[in-house]
């Protein structure tokens, strides 16, 4: 058996690894057939051993890096599977399909010596960094809410970042914004209405603007139509705030007694 040539060689952690839809891929079997054993025999698989689990930055990290994968921007975990790891699957699928496979793979993709680190400057093309930032974009906009326009560029600052590559002439290329943009944090618009920054994000919540979670405030799609999450670094850390538009006082007033 030869391997696909469409296979897309994967390396983290200074290792050859695969992703669970290429391993199903390569077993002929199902997705949940791999996620199954795996959750029904969690105690046999050892993490850093078997198996990396990739979340948050790790994983926007390796979408980047490996954009040929084409990871969803809604994928929030991803597995990739050692060597072992692989053939823990193979002996638990119990198939002679999966163990020929293993013994191709073994021989033909984790043991080869050339390996696959972050691309390079001279290695990445043009398109493929628009592709990336693209991918980025969508992320963006999906996790934390960010406007089209501001996840886009972004995004380009980081791909530029990342390659060292100039890409000023792509932001040129962004859009302007469709909407007023946000300046406005609940510190400032309450000092507008004389209301407390508390009670400010009280009322945004009332109005169903915003919602509370276990991360802070996000916004609804209504809030999104007078808001948008800026990001920003301050004191070593980063995230997102949430910045309103003037028209916000307005819209807060509405219900304020005098």
């Amino acid at each position: 058996m030869t391997l696909q040539t469409s296979l897309i060689p994967v390396e983290y952690s200074d290792e050859r690894v695969l992703t669970t839809d290429q391993l199903a891929n390569f077993y002929e079997c199902e997705v949940h057939n791999i996620t199954k054993n795996f959750n029904s025999n969690k105690e046999k698989f050892a993490e850093g051993k078997h198996y990396f689990k990739l979340e948050g930055e790790e994983l926007n990290k390796l979408r980047v890096t490996f954009g040929d994968l084409q990871i969803s921007p809604m994928t929030r975990t991803l597995y990739l599977w050692t060597k072992r790891g692989a053939a823990r699957h193979s002996k638990m699928l119990g198939t002679d399909k999966a163990w020929e496979v293993f013994e191709t793979l073994e021989e033909n993709y984790f043991n080869r010596q050339e390996r696959i680190k972050f691309i390079s400057k001279e290695e990445v093309k043009p398109s493929q960094m628009v592709m990336e930032i693209g991918a980025m974009s969508m992320a963006l906009q999906n996790t934390f809410g960010v406007q089209k326009g501001i996840s886009l560029l972004k995004a380009t600052d980081a791909i530029s970042d990342y390659y060292n590559f100039d890409l000023t002439p792509l932001k040129e290329l962004v859009p302007p914004a469709e909407h007023e943009i946000g300046t406005l944090t609940p510190t400032e618009i309450g000092k507008q209405i004389n209301l407390s920054p508390r009670k400010v994000n009280e009322k945004l919540v009332e109005k169903g603007l915003q919602v509370k979670d276990d991360k802070g405030y996000r916004l609804t799609d209504e809030g999104k139509k007078y808001a948008e999450s800026m990001p920003y670094t301050r004191n070593g850390h980063s995230g997102y705030q949430i910045k309103w538009t003037p028209q916000i006082t307005t819209i807060l007033l509405e219900n304020v007694v005098q």
